[in-house]
């Protein structure tokens, strides 16, 4: 298999953040720097934050990196483009998980997928709405890293092998870290015997599977992981975590706190120029908890520069309003990618460094 050289391009040819002759590097760069990625540290990624040890969506994020670095490195596949996507990939998720996710499509009615939101968030809500001006392929990595042919476990031809190699790395940490909040926090009173027998240690699991991933995709030559021993056992203990993790984590109460939060933001959609999914999902999980113990006090507008400048969800309105765009009928449903067959002009959205 051969690694993603090069890159189609950005939406908007002018990038004024160049320097660095790697373009995903520069994606890298832009994506550590981003509003959306500093709020991952504020949000669920199984079990509710208890302290500061249990695994957040930016410590998970953290390790889907480590892990994409092993996996391309040992591959000879493109380790920049791994790293940026794997940077991104989650940067797209509402409050508390995925229990956001289902809470906000049963609301609104239409859909909502965190992969999609993270590309909207890229393209149309950083800075103000002028967008990160990503390349296209650390954009379509984000939008399929979680549903690139899940029951194939593989990727379709002709997209690049990278996006496949960030796929199994966010599996293999999830699983294997979620398993030790499991045994530490709540969920599971020991190591599962199907754990035990890919190793003692969460190390050591994981080294395994990497190895039986890299070796059959070397024989494929293409990534992929599909058959063997190892694969069996991993597939079974991720089974196992959907039955007795996964579906007994208690976060009922968030499903108020998530309804209620919805609600308030409906009601000012016109007067914030939000649309009230798109408010609710840039919350970190403490402003949803904050916002619904504030809401019985509410009898007008919060004015966010005067009693809700703490919140993320500040910057962003007042960067808008600064910018002249609006948050009210952005579509969070289309990744919108079109535009790689699109001939786009730099006067057209001029680019300002922030």
């Amino acid at each position: 298999m051969r690694a993603h050289e090069g890159s189609v391009g950005r939406r908007y040819q002018k990038d004024l953040e160049g320097g660095d002759s790697n373009p995903y590097s520069i994606d890298l760069q832009k994506l550590l720097d981003c509003q959306a990625e500093r709020r991952l540290q504020g949000k669920t990624q199984v079990i509710p934050a208890s302290n500061p040890h249990v695994r957040n969506r930016m410590s998970h994020t953290l390790g889907v990196i480590s892990l994409s670095i092993k996996i391309s490195e040992m591959l000879t596949l493109n380790r920049d483009l791994c790293v940026a996507i794997a940077t991104g990939h989650d940067m797209g998720h509402a409050p508390y998980g995925h229990l956001g996710e289902k809470v906000l499509r049963k609301l609104s009615g239409k859909p909502f997928n965190h992969n999609t939101f993270g590309v909207v968030t890229a393209q149309h809500i950083e800075r103000g709405g002028r967008g990160l001006n990503l390349t296209y392929e650390t954009l379509e990595g984000i939008a399929k890293t979680y549903r690139v042919n899940p029951d194939e476990l593989s990727v379709p031809d002709g997209v690049p092998q990278e996006y496949a190699v960030v796929m199994f790395a966010d599996r293999i940490a999830y699983t294997f870290a979620d398993l030790s909040d499991a045994i530490k926090y709540g969920g599971l009173e020991k190591i599962p015997d199907i754990a035990l027998e890919l190793g003692p240690r969460r190390e050591e699991r994981a080294k395994k599977v990497i190895e039986a991933l890299v070796s059959e995709s070397r024989d494929a030559d293409r990534v992929q992981f599909s058959e063997g021993e190892t694969f069996d056992l991993f597939m079974a203990l991720k089974k196992l975590m959907k039955e007795e993790v996964y579906s007994k984590v208690d976060l009922k109460s968030k499903i108020a706190t998530l309804e209620d939060v919805y609600d308030f933001f409906d009601k000012l959609k016109d007067e914030l120029d939000i649309d009230p999914v798109i408010a609710t999902a840039l919350l970190t999980d403490f402003e949803a908890d904050e916002f619904v113990n504030d809401i019985p006090k509410r009898t007008r507008a919060p004015s966010f520069e005067k009693d809700m400048s703490h919140f993320g969800l500040f910057d962003i309105l007042c960067d808008f309003k600064k910018s002249g765009k609006s948050l009210r009928n952005l579509d969070y449903t289309n990744p919108d990618l079109g535009w790689r067959d699109k001939a786009y002009q730099d006067a057209q959205y001029p680019l300002v460094t922030v």
